[in-house]
């Protein structure tokens, strides 16, 4: 009779063991979070976007209200999991109507946070939304289990897909006519630009969190709680290449305001009525004339600027902004009649950026992440410091072949076992082996840290661009805690691509979580390739070290080079027109004297194709300028050496970054090479810090500048070569839809001749 109760007993110690060892290993059955309900110890309500709207792909704002309904403190992360959806499609010949949506998770953003006893808690977090097929899943976690949980799920109403992010955000009312603009596309979802409402208390304190934005507009309603920072923010959105509109009109002193004191030089000097509606209607192409009702107030503009509008009765001032551009209106566009109609219909085609079949119907003007992405790609390519050395792997290859071989042999021989040699060896290569690889543990070396950091001060503020890439392939999840940059943080994608419809994925591939500092986990999906973030840092006291001062005399360019970053620069380099020079290797308190001939004047052939730019390789071959053209009839793309791996480092570095300008950007401009100023480093821009890291950190750093030319107290002729043309402004097209100069059928082309003088 004890015999099937001992036999069930044995079986049941199995079966525990069995989950223990389950549980151990990470295989248990995870418990399902607990949903926000009656049940739940806190609710949690989410809205995303800006009042439910937002772009696909894009930052956008979610706001979060959690309700502590327990009497005691709760610690924990609110998390966002975004999740994209995939429809996958049916056999051939065999329907399927309404084929349910697959949810893959493709990133987690979290805070820590505390709630008192019967709180509520409002948090808002900024993050890239999904499309309109995705989810947000919204949970509250504690370090051991999930609290309480919601969903929302992505509409074509909440968000729209765009190649760029040229949504139309409005700071104040927003007027009809905005909401009226179409332009010709061939999808018609890019025939209407999103227009969404911005609030002070939802604009971003970066400048990275408004690229969702093409154009913006600031009316005097929409100052109410504007802060000077937030006010800063807007003028680097537009120095980055957004399109700021300020609104006019009786109140215009108050939308000026907004603006920090003495960044944008327009003021108004006076008001008066609007005048010249037919001038004004011939201008935005209206066959009608004035339109009816009360005479519109205006106010005149003076300042550091160009009239906007028809000669003789503008329409506000604009002035350029490093790639973008602000336009102050003499009048209120969300006032009659410029809110609605046929003539606000037409004000808002002039103000918005033109459209480019091209880049799927919109012109880029917001290049801070694709960039960003860029640099984080090149987190691939480590320096030859990241492994050991070949003295080192020979020395120990000598040391297990001296031990395997002669010294096993001699030992064996001596025991008078020469038979154990089958198994002596064997096992002390995996003894050799273990040994090398609790070495690496030990020291950290099993976790290499590869930091990218370029520091662009060819605009009129130097941005700071750092991607950190880390390859830990004996870590299947990976746990990081990093000093919080103060700026947002993304993640790319596992190994540069979004995860496939096929993969079966429960947790997120990465996880970003902001508290005292900035927490990382990287998943299995991410094991075996590298595991990269970027973000963006303040290098301005880094980059106001190097110091470009050049002067004309004659057809020459004679100055001098100084560096006082503190820092080892290398293959300091000036490029100019279609050429360059290596100036060389600088010390930290070193100069160097420069002088070069002024770059020709540059010449385009709209036949032909215009001269070619240095390639990335010939800087650390050819140091004195580009070898003469080749004889043969195609250029010799071919480096007629390899690179080492440190150039060959630094030449990818240097085509990820100035690849758009070498390509000529999405238009081939009739120029040259502005003066630029470029040089490497491998010492840190700014240090990274990884809390609780034992291994190095390998840096690559870039400066890139303009150097300053002085202009001499008498009147002076500056050579046309250092006058860089660049295209502000391109409306044009053609059948096989090439929108360049070439290619080009009908349509306009607006050029800026800019010598950038200090």
């Amino acid at each position: 009779m004890l015999k099937p109760f001992r036999l069930f007993r044995g079986w049941l110690a199995v079966f525990a063991l069995l989950l223990a060892f389950l549980y151990a290993t990470g295989w248990a059955v995870a418990v399902p979070a607990a949903p926000s309900g009656s049940g739940s110890p806190l609710t949690i309500k989410a809205q995303a976007g800006w009042a439910g709207r937002g772009v696909a792909g894009c930052t956008a704002p979610v706001v979060l209200h959690l309700k502590n309904r327990t009497g005691e403190r709760l610690s924990g992360v609110i998390e966002a999991v975004t999740y994209a959806g995939f429809t996958q499609s049916a056999p051939s010949g065999i329907p399927h109507p309404g084929r349910p949506v697959k949810y893959l998770p493709t990133g987690a953003y979290g805070q820590e946070i505390t709630l008192p006893p019967r709180a509520t808690k409002r948090v808002v977090l900024w993050f890239s939304l999904p499309d309109f097929q995705g989810k947000l899943l919204f949970r509250f976690r504690t370090e051991d289990k999930v609290l309480a949980s919601t969903e929302v799920k992505m509409a074509p109403g909440l968000v729209k897909s765009f190649p760029w992010g040229c949504a139309v955000g409005v700071l104040g009312n927003v007027p009809e006519a905005l909401e009226q603009v179409r332009f010709s596309s061939v999808d018609p979802q890019f025939q209407k630009l999103p227009v969404i409402r911005l609030t002070p208390g939802l604009l971003p304190r970066t400048v990275e969190e408004l690229d969702a934005f093409g154009t913006i507009l600031l009316t005097a309603g929409g100052t109410t709680g504007f802060t000077p920072g937030q006010g800063r923010v807007l003028l680097e959105w537009a120095e980055e290449g957004g399109n700021l509109v300020l609104a006019g009109g009786p109140e215009i002193d108050k939308t000026l305001s907004a603006l920090p004191p003495g960044t944008v030089k327009i003021t108004a000097t006076g008001f008066g009525r609007q005048q010249n509606w037919q001038q004004i209607a011939g201008w935005l192409g209206l066959r009608d004339a004035a339109p009816q009702g009360e005479p519109v107030p205006v106010s005149h503009l003076a300042g550091e600027g160009i009239r906007w509008g028809p000669q003789g009765a503008p329409l506000g001032m604009q002035t350029t902004w490093g790639k973008g551009k602000v336009t102050v209106l003499s009048f209120d566009p969300t006032a009659e009649p410029w809110c609605s109609g046929s003539i606000g219909r037409a004000l808002w085609e002039k103000l918005l950026p033109a459209p480019s079949p091209e880049f799927g119907g919109f012109v880029p003007r917001f290049f801070f992440t694709e960039k960003s992405y860029q640099l984080s790609d090149q987190t691939n390519y480590l320096p030859a410091e990241a492994f050991p050395s070949w003295p080192a792997v020979g020395l120990y290859l000598l040391v297990f072949l001296l031990v395997a071989g002669p010294i096993t042999y001699w030992l064996l021989r001596r025991r008078q076992h020469p038979e154990y040699t089958w198994l002596a060896v064997p096992a002390l290569a995996i003894i050799f082996a273990g040994a090398v690889y609790l070495y690496a543990v030990q020291t950290g070396r099993n976790v290499i840290v590869n930091v990218l950091q370029v520091a662009d001060a060819t605009l009129t503020r130097p941005r700071g661009f750092t991607a950190v890439g880390f390859f830990a392939p004996t870590f299947p999840v990976l746990n990081l805690c990093l000093a919080d940059p103060g700026h947002p943080v993304k993640a790319a994608p596992v190994f540069g691509l979004p995860p496939e419809p096929s993969a079966s994925l429960n947790d997120p591939p990465y996880t970003l979580t902001r508290g005292r500092d900035l927490k990382l986990r990287f998943e299995r999906s991410s094991q075996w390739g590298m595991r990269p973030v970027f973000f963006r840092q303040d290098v301005e006291k880094e980059v106001s070290g190097l110091v470009a001062k050049l002067r004309v005399e004659g057809s020459r360019l004679v100055g001098v080079v100084r560096n006082q970053t503190g820092k080892k620069l290398d293959h300091v380099t000036l490029f100019h027109g279609t050429s360059y020079k290596v100036l060389g290797n600088l010390a930290p308190g070193k100069e160097v004297v420069v002088e070069l001939p002024v770059p020709p004047l540059p010449r385009y052939n709209p036949l032909g194709q215009p001269p070619p730019f240095p390639r990335n390789w010939q800087i650390f071959l050819y140091p004195e300028g580009p070898p003469p053209p080749a004889t043969t009839e195609h250029f010799p793309y071919q480096p007629p050496r390899k690179l080492t791996i440190a150039e060959q480092r630094r030449a990818n570095l240097f085509e990820s970054w100035f690849g758009p300008l070498m390509s000529r950007g999405p238009f081939p401009e009739p120029g040259t090479w502005p003066l630029t100023l470029v040089a490497w480093s491998t010492e840190p821009l700014k240090k990274i810090e990884v809390k609780g890291l034992k291994n190095r950190i390998h840096y690559l750093s870039m400066i890139t500048k303009r150097p300053q030319i002085e202009l001499p107290r008498r009147s002076f002729k500056l050579p046309c070569g250092l006058i860089t043309p660049e295209i502000t402004e391109f409306r044009g097209g053609s059948t096989f839809g090439y929108n360049d100069l070439t290619g080009m059928e009908s349509g306009e082309v607006t050029f800026a001749f800019r010598p950038h003088l200090p």
